[in-house]
């Protein structure tokens, strides 16, 4: 039998799908445990279900981080590509797209602790290959939205692969302490971002 596409709905909802429903509990068990140590019995007993129900959207514990994490990803990607290059300038791009960043993290305490986990704990070769895919994805995305700022003349395009490397690095930085640094505020996301494209042009007009 044909599986039914599932449709999204919300993780915190008492009337969500069975397979969001375990992607929830997977998510505050990993945020506790850590990846390693959460069990696919412990999952599926904090959901009052079965292996069984579990491996049927689930092909393992790793496919079920990787869905977690790929749903999140996703969204945020989402978000990004709403933000828009076309009227922006690089370091209001650059700031909007962190706050938003900023705001995830804050919202869901339980995938930011889940990915800082993944990063750093999870020993899965397959795992650390995703979680190294995703990075790229993200790097992809940033990095064409300010190619697209330089070619307005916001910044030197030779700064772009730099700038997006730094970003990709406060992202790491907004995870770690979103729920711990009070000044991690829109005021600090902006000042950075314009310190970022200040920067680039000033090193680059030194570098000519």
């Amino acid at each position: 039998m044909a599986r039914q596409k599932q449709k999204p709905c919300d993780h915190r909802s008492a009337n969500c799908c069975m397979k969001h429903r375990i992607m929830h509990a997977a998510i505050l068990l990993m945020a506790e445990k850590g990846l390693e140590k959460t069990s696919v019995q412990d999952i599926v007993n904090a959901v009052h279900a079965t292996k069984p129900l579990l491996y049927y959207y689930f092909k393992n514990k790793e496919d079920l981080c990787q869905q977690i994490i790929a749903e999140s990803m996703a969204a945020m990607n989402e978000r990004m590509g709403q933000t828009g290059t076309d009227k922006k300038r690089a370091a209001s791009f650059l700031s909007h797209m962190m706050a938003d960043d900023l705001d995830c993290f804050r919202k869901n305490p339980e995938v930011s602790a889940v990915i800082m986990k993944g990063i750093f704990a999870s020993g899965d070769p397959s795992f650390i290959s995703f979680m190294e895919n995703i990075r790229h994805i993200k790097f992809d995305a940033v990095k064409k939205a300010l190619m697209r700022t330089a070619k307005r003349g916001d910044l030197p395009a030779a700064t772009v692969d730099d700038i997006t490397h730094i970003v990709s690095a406060l992202t790491l930085y907004f995870i770690a302490h979103a729920h711990h640094e009070p000044y991690l505020d829109a005021k600090f996301v902006e000042r950075t971002a314009r310190m970022l494209i200040a920067g680039a042009n000033s090193v680059h007009g030194e570098a000519k």
